[in-house]
């Protein structure tokens, strides 16, 4: 009796331990920050943040989709707002989307296939831009020397969106 016990209580402990340690699905609120190193502030909380950018998510994968942000890092820019949102889908689908906000300077993109709201040299304004099709479809954002920046899709057969955020706050 004793030993059942014994080996009763030792698998109940072990099964609360490693499922109090499985943080694999939790991010760490650095990777997480809202406001870039130039002190602009993207979304005042992630559910904002979520929902600005539920449409171009949806747009990607279907409707109503679950998906969770997992980093948020920003390109170096002086004015204005440049942030790389990486995510996973419920489904364990990992991409991104480029959230662009008021920055002053050029922007040029650079797919084949191009979708949605797009004026060569935007400035200004809230624009989200994301890649479609394979699964290696990312967007990329590389800041040029002369200030401009170039937004591209990580693989040939991919179609860029463009489009303005669901909310625009900052």
């Amino acid at each position: 009796m004793k030993k059942t016990v014994f080996y009763f209580l030792t698998i109940l402990i072990t099964g609360v331990l490693v499922n109090c340690s499985d943080t694999s699905h939790d991010v760490s609120e650095e990777f997480l920050a809202l406001k870039s190193p130039n002190d602009y502030v993207i979304a005042n909380s992630i559910d904002e943040l979520e929902a600005m950018l539920l449409s171009s998510i949806e747009k990607k994968f279907e409707p109503n989709v679950y998906f969770k942000i997992t980093k948020i890092s920003y390109l170096n820019v002086k004015s204005g707002v440049i942030a790389d949102i990486e995510y996973i889908t419920g489904s364990g689908e990992e991409s991104n989307i480029i959230l662009m906000k008021d920055f002053p300077y050029e922007v040029n993109c650079n797919a084949k296939k191009i979708n949605g709201l797009y004026e060569n040299n935007s400035k200004g304004g809230g624009i989200s831009f994301s890649c479609s099709g394979e699964e290696c479809c990312k967007v990329h954002a590389k800041l040029e020397t002369d200030g401009s920046v170039s937004y591209d899709c990580s693989c040939d057969n991919c179609t860029m969106t463009i489009e303005l955020p669901s909310l625009n706050p900052g």
